[in-house]
């Protein structure tokens, strides 16, 4: 493990072992029953798999991080704060070395934000004015190839994760939403139906009122608690059969099993369990009356009939109210995702993916030049890889970053070191050497690159304002305030789910 140093520029206190923590540790899927007698090794090497593949949780719902889950202010903080990064007397020109790159980087994906509007013009279901000049279908078509080309690489630059079509399909079929009703989605329905993730978490525990807690301490004693995995970020591109426009829609906090609720259409079932016992009591109801019927013409009485009858009828009704019951809360689930997790649809989504693209750029470049100005401080112990006095190699820098990460953090990155380099390389701040077969990376000092940098015209605050909707922090809370930010959300999210329609 690498030497980086614990000494701040500024004191923050840890709160971490006074509050309640917030674990995203493994835990089963809410769809499958629990075991009382804890995880089998099956499910212990699922789980410790996905971890190490980097994404909390069972396999089943396997999501590559190679975001940082962190703002970008955090991350410059964070790195002016280890001094094996970077030294005192370069702290002050850092953070304006932040600032220029920043800007640099700015306006990056301008073109490609314009490109997917003009794209997406003839497609735009929000569209309601009249042109003179009438789109064909072919037209249509090739605008929409293009569109999803040029989408899911900005996608990718943004760090999103598109699942696999068996995956998306797999997730489509007739399952149990877990509010005790099978629900399902014919794919079949949908010319194009494309998902995008980014993160993933477990939803936190419900806090609700004491009664509620008590019943769930109880509860825990007796069988281990189930926790719903969740995606932090989704973005769907769907166009249905018989239809012109494609629509596109993003949303937050959605459950992993039920994709389903981002959809249009859909079937809800009763459950297997429920059909029976409804069959059950319907069978016994008929059989009571033929039995009646047969008795009443061969003029033989039996009192018992009448009890059997009401007894089926009053259990047919109860289960038939059950389902209905059932219906409805999933039903209220899904006006409730639908109406406080959308975030954007349509043309507006563009910007939003625009701005995430180029926070995922600006962090990835950042790091990259911070672990490339800084090689001797991090060859000090000895490190397994082996650093060069002049720079680094390219795995050297990927593994690096990780390590920090992990350290830090307690996060499992994937660090792609590909597109920060081509943009250091862009701003004539990436010196490669040869040495042998291996290629040395290096750039410049702290104080030459923020001198070959163009200084912004707007301050700081201005020069990071970009939209957030899309950001993704799933770092653990370090201070008490980010802890009461933490359970302010959470307590928002229980106040939300219980707004319904009575």
């Amino acid at each position: 493990m690498l030497p980086y140093g614990r000494k701040y520029i500024f004191s923050i206190p840890n709160w971490t072992g006074k509050c309640k923590q917030f674990q995203r540790a493994s835990a089963s899927s809410f769809l499958k029953w629990p075991n009382p007698f804890g995880l089998k090794k099956d499910d212990q090497l699922e789980q410790t798999t996905a971890l190490k593949q980097g994404t909390p949780g069972t396999s089943e719902y396997y999501v590559p991080r190679k975001f940082v889950p962190m703002t970008r202010k955090a991350l410059i903080r964070r790195i002016v704060e280890d001094e094996n990064l970077i030294n005192s007397n370069d702290r002050s020109y850092f953070q304006n070395l932040a600032v220029n790159l920043d800007n640099a980087i700015a306006g990056t994906f301008h073109g490609v934000l314009g490109e997917l509007k003009a794209l997406y013009d003839p497609l735009n279901p929000d569209k309601e004015t009249l042109t003179l000049h009438k789109t064909s279908k072919k037209e249509r078509l090739d605008n929409e190839f293009w569109l999803l080309e040029k989408l899911s690489q900005l996608l990718e630059k943004a760090h999103f994760y598109e699942l696999p079509v068996e995956d998306v399909r797999s997730a489509l079929k007739e399952h149990d939403a877990g509010d005790g009703v099978l629900v399902s989605v014919d794919p079949k329905k949908y010319d194009v139906l494309r998902v995008w993730v980014v993160g993933k978490e477990f939803e936190p525990d419900n806090t609700g009122r004491w009664y509620s807690r008590v019943a769930g301490r109880v509860v825990k004693r007796f069988k281990p608690p189930i926790k719903a995995e969740r995606y932090k970020r989704v973005v769907i591109a769907i166009r249905a059969k018989k239809q012109s426009k494609l629509m596109l829609k993003s949303f937050k906090d959605i459950r992993c099993a039920n994709l389903e609720q981002l959809l249009p259409e859909g079937k809800i079932r009763m459950t297997k369990f429920d059909q029976r016992v409804l069959a059950a009591t319907l069978t016994i109801g008929a059989a009571s009356v033929v039995i009646k019927l047969v008795s009443f013409l061969a003029d033989y009485k039996i009192s018992w009939i009448y009890i059997a009858i009401s007894v089926a009828g009053v259990v047919a009704a109860r289960a038939w109210t059950i389902y209905k019951n059932k219906r409805n809360s999933y039903l209220v689930r899904l006006s409730q995702t639908l109406y406080f997790k959308a975030i954007a649809n349509n043309r507006a989504l563009f910007t939003l993916l625009a701005d995430r693209a180029e926070d995922e750029v600006f962090k990835g470049t950042l790091l990259a030049y911070s672990f490339l100005q800084a090689p001797l401080n991090l060859s000090g112990g000895g490190h397994r890889t082996g650093l060069h006095s002049e720079g680094m190699t390219v795995g050297e820098l990927k593994q690096h970053v990780e390590d920090w990460m992990n350290l830090k953090f307690q996060v499992t990155l994937k660090y792609d070191p590909l597109e920060p380099l081509k943009q250091l390389e862009n701003l004539g701040l990436l010196v490669t050497k040869q040495r042998g077969d291996q290629q040395i990376l290096s750039v410049p000092t702290v104080f030459d690159a923020f001198m070959k940098l163009p200084s912004p015209k707007a301050l700081m605050k201005e020069a990071l304002e970009r939209t957030g909707e899309l950001d993704v922090d799933l770092t653990e809370a370090t201070t008490e305030e980010e802890l009461e930010q933490i359970q302010d959300k959470q307590r928002e999210e229980l106040e939300q789910k219980k707004m319904i329609w009575e």
